[in-house]
């Protein structure tokens, strides 16, 4: 996992409930009210950083460098998964520990060629390290007729997303070539004109000549 650079940090954002003092608006003696409040949490160690995903309490999974946007939150990108089991463990990167598992693991379970715990167990430090973020994904089938006589593979795929979070300062989408806004000058009175954003993109009058003629007839649009 390498954001903005090697050395990253595993972040939860959780969203947690709480009670907050209401008595300077209400006429009850220590009178309080619910909401919930955002709670981050730095994991430094990869013990902390095994992840057991509890529907109950909604988190974010995040892992950003020590760099923050112009809005002062960090640069971070977002793990979303779906279907997971034993869900996500962060370690640190290690040259040999490449792989969670072996094609030989089914001959010893009790001696594993490869043991993935012991990867948790060091408990190294992973605040501001290279890490890797182990997935583990996977479904329960319990056949039906419906298997009969090929097993359908609709709703039985699996994937997660690594998504921007905070990490650019807009939507990726306004650096679109052909990204226009048109909006009227006065939104009550269209005849007086609109309003066309290009966003940089020079107009071509010999190609199409779309702009001048919701600018001659506005209320085509409006």
């Amino acid at each position: 996992m390498d954001i903005n650079g090697h050395e990253n940090r595993f972040e939860t954002i959780e969203i947690v409930p709480t009670e907050v003092d209401n008595s300077q608006w209400s006429k009850e003696k220590d009178a309080k009210y619910s909401q919930t409040k955002i709670v981050r949490k730095t994991m430094g160690y990869e013990k902390t950083a095994v992840i057991d995903f509890k529907f109950s309490t909604p988190k974010l999974l995040t892992f950003y460098k020590d760099t923050a946007n112009s809005l002062g939150v960090p640069k971070a990108y977002r793990l979303l998964v779906r279907g997971m089991s034993k869900q996500l463990a962060v370690t640190k990167y290690k040259e040999d520990e490449r792989k969670p598992s072996s094609i030989y693991a089914c001959w010893d379970a009790n001696r594993p060629v490869v043991n993935f715990q012991s990867f948790i167990d060091d408990n190294d430090v992973i605040k501001d390290v290279d890490q890797v973020t182990w997935v583990t994904m996977g479904v329960h089938h319990i056949p039906h007729t419906e298997d009969l006589p090929v097993t359908p593979t609709v709703g039985l795929d699996l994937r997660f997303l690594l998504l921007p979070f905070n990490y650019f300062h807009e939507d990726p989408a306004m650096g679109s070539g052909d990204a226009v806004r048109i909006e009227p000058n006065n939104q009550e009175h269209a005849s007086q004109g609109l309003h066309v954003e290009r966003y940089g993109r020079p107009e071509n009058p010999a190609k199409s000549s779309f702009y001048q003629n919701i600018e001659n007839k506005p209320e085509s649009l409006f």
